[in-house]
């Protein structure tokens, strides 16, 4: 992908929903589409260490690839974040660290996310700008999260 079009595409997501806590699920599908145009969603199951001054030209070549990678991923996460979730995630050496924290903070269903996501819904108003179309694919995913969230729990 081009230069361009990262950044065009790391502002849509900075527009739309960032991570809050409430929205992972949306979120992550986001996400992990992004990484997938970006061509660096492997970074996110991967870490590599610094190669030594004496490592060969190859392992340095491909750890400063690896990096610039890595790099790019933890910008786009952090991008699409609010800001009391961005200060908690910035300092993770890695994006596959931080991948791997915020799904075990935010992914878990418990009765206390599907009592926050009912009571979000059940007070969820149109803001005065908020066009309808987008006022109501807000309900559509509201509603999908809290169908997956009770599904997940009963599972359980």
């Amino acid at each position: 992908m081009s230069q361009r079009g990262i950044k065009s595409t790391i502002i849509d997501l900075v527009r739309g929903d960032r991570l809050n806590g409430d929205n992972y699920s949306m979120w992550h599908h986001k996400i992990s589409y992004t990484l997938e145009e970006y061509e660096v969603a492997d970074v996110l199951t991967t870490f590599l260490s610094k190669p030594e001054t004496n490592a060969s030209r190859r392992d340095q070549d491909g750890y400063t690839t690896w990096k610039r990678r890595d790099t790019i991923t933890i910008i786009t996460m952090l991008s699409a974040m609010t800001d009391d979730v961005l200060v908690q995630s910035e300092t993770h050496p890695s994006a596959s660290a931080m991948w791997a924290v915020l799904k075990s903070e935010f992914d878990s269903i418990s009765a206390a996310r599907l009592r926050r996501l009912t009571i979000k819904l059940d007070n969820f108003k149109r803001g005065p700008n908020t066009p309808i179309r987008h006022h109501l694919r807000a309900i559509q995913n509201l509603i999908r999260e809290l169908k997956e969230a009770e599904g997940a729990l009963s599972d359980e």
